[in-house]
């Protein structure tokens, strides 16, 4: 694998680009897991599902850019270079990396974080206490899912640079 980079755009950050890239990465998801947070608290069926899907897909879009992982910037390597890459997303088991978050992952990603979710469902029906513990379900499980892709994204690089011979 690692003769495939040779002359190319694609440059491996540093240890402490994917740090703070990571860091600007975290600033992101709490943006989004607290908007998650506040619509699962609405009692309106549906509402939260469909919110969440439209927060994570540009949640997992924005992780993406930071990281230099969105689908338009992957698309900018040769051939090689991002078939290379998405092999290593596969190995991460990320499907979400350097591609198009489409309605089917963004499904499969919400399925990671889905017994938080039934329980923010059954959680909102109680009176009083239950859209805030569905808020809370809500915000926790988007963290988690934010959390998780920016674990893969940077261990993509890191693997990366691992397998990269010194140029």
């Amino acid at each position: 694998m690692s003769e495939i980079i040779h002359e190319s755009l694609l440059v491996l950050p540093t240890e402490d680009e994917l740090a703070a890239t990571m860091a600007r990465a975290r600033a992101l998801i709490q943006s989004q897991a607290l908007l998650s947070g506040a619509l699962a608290a609405v009692p309106v069926p549906g509402l939260d599902v469909a919110a969440d899907m439209a927060i994570l897909a540009k949640m997992v879009e924005a992780i993406n850019r930071e990281f230099g992982l969105a689908a338009t910037q992957v698309e900018q390597f040769s051939a090689s270079e991002q078939q290379w890459l998405l092999q290593l997303a596969r190995q991460l088991g990320n499907p979400l990396i350097g591609r198009y978050a489409s309605k089917a992952l963004i499904m499969l990603a919400l399925k990671r974080a889905g017994v938080r979710l039934v329980s923010k469902q059954a959680a909102k029906w109680v009176p009083l206490l239950g859209p805030v513990v569905a808020a809370g379900l809500s915000y926790t499980a988007m963290r988690m899912l934010g959390e998780a892709h920016i674990r893969d994204c940077a261990a993509l690089w890191q693997r990366a640079r691992q397998a990269a011979p010194a140029r």
